[in-house]
């Protein structure tokens, strides 16, 4: 009844693991942040809202990126978006980050070969492509990814509906 969910993320080349990665992922958060900030501000959904005001600290944590959306906001959200995706984008190197994930640009780089060649994997019912070695990336991501988390650990998502035509 709640239907299925799924991710996309882009994967972009990154800088090794190091310092350097760390800053860049320390300002790629910064800048999503903004800009996503400044989204929720140019345009706003009441449903969202609603969803994320659902307790007094979810609450709080959304007006003040209201507000920083309203600062920023007098640069148009697809320009914050498109410097962005050119700020985080990176020459062509061994490693891979998915630079909107869970840990953001630099807990999410990892050698190519995590990522590639892919491999084929049964999904719902079909077929699709998942990462070559997925035990290493859901165990960088969550650790140990076959425990359910005990409720109070377990993430909230918002859900963004949309109709596809054939």
């Amino acid at each position: 009844p709640k239907g299925i969910f799924v991710d996309i993320f882009p994967i972009d080349y990154a800088l090794p693991p190091g310092w350097k990665n760390k800053i860049k992922g320390f300002i790629s958060n910064i800048w999503a942040y903004l800009s996503v900030s400044v989204l929720f501000y140019q345009y706003p959904n009441k449903e969202y809202e609603n969803f994320m005001c659902s307790n007094s600290e979810s609450a709080k944590r959304f007006r003040i990126r209201k507000l920083l959306g309203k600062l920023g906001s007098i640069i148009p959200h697809r320009l914050w978006a498109y410097h962005y995706d050119s700020f985080i984008q990176h020459k062509k190197t061994d490693f891979l980050t998915i630079s909107s994930g869970r840990k953001h640009y630099s807990g999410e780089t990892l050698n190519a070969n995590i990522f590639f060649p892919s491999k084929k994997a049964v999904f719902e019912g079909i077929q699709v492509n998942v990462p070559n070695n997925i035990d290493a990336y859901l165990k960088n991501l969550y650790g140990h990814y076959m425990d359910i988390p005990p409720i109070e650990k377990r993430e909230r998502h918002y859900v963004i509906d949309f109709m596809v035509n054939d």
